[in-house]
């Protein structure tokens, strides 16, 4: 099994990855629980997607996703599932984060890697206990694991790695 690769998908990407070693450990651990430290081989930041315009900002992520799907150390991806457009701050940021998620599953299933989409209320009560949970609450779960992440958007990424790694551990049992 190589790695695995968490995407919290908007203008503010927040990315997660776990090679394939640090995966072994996390599951053997049965997960991550607060105070334990942060897993070896674990890689996580944020890209913002420049640009004026959708096209651009799809454009960013598609070359940017591309090259992490390249490296050949991905072996799933978690993307955290786009919300429909009445639930969105605006139209712009849904058309956003459906393009994207389109983005993720094309571009996954070019380069024959599996993808899953998480809903959100998942990812937050898998992380922090409560579905409902607000950006500082996952932030802070993050940094409880030793993590620094350096966005909320990032602490989102790692939430689903979390959640993700769980998942694989599942699979592969």
């Amino acid at each position: 099994m190589k790695g695995i690769l968490a995407l919290d998908l908007a203008t503010s990407l927040g990315w997660a990855r776990a090679d394939e070693a640090a995966l072994d450990r996390w599951c053997k651990l049965g997960g991550l629980t607060p105070g334990c430290g942060p897993v070896v081989g674990v890689t996580y930041g944020t890209v913002r997607l420049g640009g004026n315009c959708l096209a651009a900002r799809l454009n960013h992520f598609y070359r940017w996703y591309a090259r992490v799907l390249s490296s050949d150390q991905v072996s799933r991806v978690y993307y955290e599932m786009a919300l429909p457009a009445r639930q969105q701050s605006s139209i712009q940021a849904a058309k956003v984060a459906l393009g994207l998620a389109g983005i993720v599953q094309a571009v996954a299933w070019d380069h024959s890697i599996g993808c899953t989409d998480v809903p959100i209320a998942t990812i937050k009560k898998s992380f922090t206990g409560d579905g409902r949970a607000r950006k500082h609450q996952m932030v802070e779960a993050a940094r409880h694991r030793g993590w620094e992440p350096d966005s909320e958007d990032a602490a989102d990424a790692l939430g689903l790695l979390d959640h993700a790694a769980m998942l694989e551990a599942r699979r592969a049992a």
